[in-house]
């Protein structure tokens, strides 16, 4: 069946209002996206023939630009927001995530 002719049916502006609301409702407002901090691979590449990729962990650098980040984040926000992480379970990731935090302690 070619699908290009098939009609698709209009939402009513009803029924695109109720979504709208519902998105309002239980999604973030802002969503922010960091990478992570300098990584033992990002210096020497050779380490790959010895090490998985998951394990790489931060580099001193890589750590500070963690913490950076995390004030750079908390200056950002209005006080007293509330703030959810969605982190890779990379070692890299998680060494960002607990430098990004660090801003909050």
């Amino acid at each position: 069946q070619n699908l290009q002719n098939k009609k698709y049916p209009r939402q009513s502006s009803t029924n695109c209002q109720e979504i709208l609301s519902l998105n309002a409702k239980y999604l973030p407002s802002k969503l922010i996206m960091i990478r992570h901090g300098q990584s033992e691979d990002n210096v020497n590449e050779l380490l790959y023939a010895t090490k998985p990729d998951n394990a790489m962990r931060l580099t001193k650098l890589g750590w500070e630009m963690a913490r950076m980040a995390g004030k750079a984040l908390k200056d950002q926000l209005p006080p007293n927001q509330t703030v959810h992480f969605i982190v890779s379970p990379y070692a890299r990731t998680v060494e960002t995530f607990h430098g990004i935090v660090s801003a909050w302690s």
